[in-house]
This record gives C-alpha cells, sequence and structure tokens, in this order.
C-alpha cells in the first residue's frame, strides 16, 4: 500500500488513457488519488514509450499521452512542499483539489495544513482548498451582495442555492434562508421549473449552486442525496403550508 497504490494510480491513468477513455468520454471529469501517483514524475518516460513502441502503447489511442496532463484531477496529498509545488506546475492549481485519505491513515492530521503552510497566494490556496472541488463536482461558488435577487417569482428555475453565508428573504411565503439551509430545490424538481417565490439577500451572501442536470444525476446516483433533498422538499411544503394556514387566521 505504501508504494503499490501510488503505482496502481500511475496504471490507472495510463489505462484510461491508452484506452481511449478520455476520447471516447470527452467531458467525463476524474479524479486520481495520491497526488496523481506516479504518473506525474514517469510522464518522460510514458511519453518516450508511446513514441518508441507504438506498436504496444498506441493500438487503442495514437495521441501522445502528455496531452492529456489537465484533462483529469489529481488530489493534493503529496506529503512534501516541493513534490506539491511541481505538481502545481505540472497539472495546474486548478486540476488539484485537497486530500485526505480519509479514512486511511496516511492522510494529514490536519486535512490542508500543508497547502496552508506554502508561501502561495491566496487565489491559489482557495483553488486547491475547494475550488477544485467544486469544478469537479461541477457547482460554483457565488457571492450575493445586500439587496441583490437571487430571482424573482416565475423566472425559470435552471439551479438550486446551498447557502454558506448571510441571510435572505422569501417575501411570497414570508420565511427567511440562512446558512446551511437549500434554496430553489421545489422550482428545479418541478415539472414546469418556475420559480415559486421570490429570493431577495437581507445581508451579503456566499453561495454554493448547483445546475439542474448536475442536481438530478446526484439524485438518481446518490441515495443518501436523493433522500436528503426529498427530506428537504417535504419540510419546505410543511412549513410553506403552516405559514399559509397562519394568514389566514
Amino acid at each position: 500500500w505504501l508504494l503499490g497504490m501510488p503505482t496502481e494510480t500511475a496504471l490507472a491513468i495510463c489505462s484510461m488513457i491508452f484506452g481511449g477513455v478520455f476520447e471516447k468520454l470527452p467531458k467525463l471529469r476524474v479524479a486520481f488519488a495520491h497526488g496523481g501517483g506516479t504518473f506525474p514524475s514517469l510522464i518522460g518516460r510514458i511519453e518516450h514509450g508511446f513514441e518508441s513502441r507504438p506498436d504496444l502503447v498506441a493500438i487503442h489511442n495514437n495521441v501522445n499521452p502528455r496531452n492529456y496532463v489537465g484533462k483529469f484531477f489529481i488530489d493534493s496529498l503529496a506529503h512534501d512542499a516541493n513534490v506539491l509545488e511541481y505538481l502545481i506546475k505540472f497539472m495546474g492549481a486548478d486540476r488539484i483539489a485537497l486530500g485526505s485519505d480519509y479514512p486511511f491513515p496516511l492522510g494529514e492530521d490536519i486535512p490542508g495544513k500543508l497547502i496552508e503552510s506554502m508561501n502561495f497566494n491566496d487565489h491559489i490556496k482557495e483553488q486547491l482548498l475547494s475550488g477544485s472541488a467544486l469544478e469537479w463536482l461541477n457547482m460554483k461558488k457565488e457571492k450575493f451582495k445586500k439587496n441583490d435577487v437571487l430571482f424573482n417569482m416565475g423566472d425559470q428555475s435552471d439551479k438550486i442555492f446551498l447557502i454558506q453565508k448571510g441571510l435572505l428573504n422569501l417575501p411570497e411565503i414570508n420565511r427567511t434562508i440562512s446558512k446551511g439551509e437549500m434554496l430553489g430545490e421545489i422550482g428545479v424538481m418541478y415539472a414546469n421549473n418556475k420559480r415559486t417565490t421570490s429570493a431577495v439577500c437581507l445581508e451579503d451572501v456566499d453561495a454554493l449552486t448547483i445546475n439542474r442536470e448536475t442536481l438530478m444525476t446526484l439524485y438518481y446516483q446518490n441515495p443518501t442525496f436523493g433522500l436528503y433533498l426529498m427530506q428537504t422538499i417535504i419540510k419546505r411544503l410543511v412549513d410553506n403550508y403552516d405559514a399559509i394556514k397562519l394568514e389566514q387566521v
């Protein structure tokens, strides 16, 4: 596991390259552990093998393996400052996401400690700690100012919001949404995809957004997320119903 797993990671990357997987599925987002294993340090040997023995290596794909650098993601768990700097130069910070090795014992005692200790600018640190992972998940981090309108009632509903910071008002149903809550899920899941209320920022707001296509993929492929989404929608409907009853009293 100490040496074998990083080597197997490189083998997995090469198998996908030489097998033509990235050519057949160009939109596929794949992330590899162990900082890409031995692949980054062996890229010269791998490329030379491709060029000198295409009869063995380029049978199913005749594209140079170096062309795929930056076409997939790796984690940051290199355990060495010099190696992490090389990986950033090799792959780009936007293709490296924080690695934890959870639940196995080779992770950092404090995940992200190496990244935080490095002399990187804030943009690179944020990219490594969260930005690359969000891109891999097809999620975005968005910021809104006080009094900004996220959407109006009846607007096309194309994404949900996971609130990280701030407070929002939903005037049509007389409720507020704050940190840790989800917003917009009813409009996205409902057949006509229309917003069922407006959303106005009462404070500066940070939110993660997930588009409808990604949301539906998560819903069908991840039962835990699907259950959480259904529970959230049911609770929102019950709360809205209770609010309407109170207004009628």
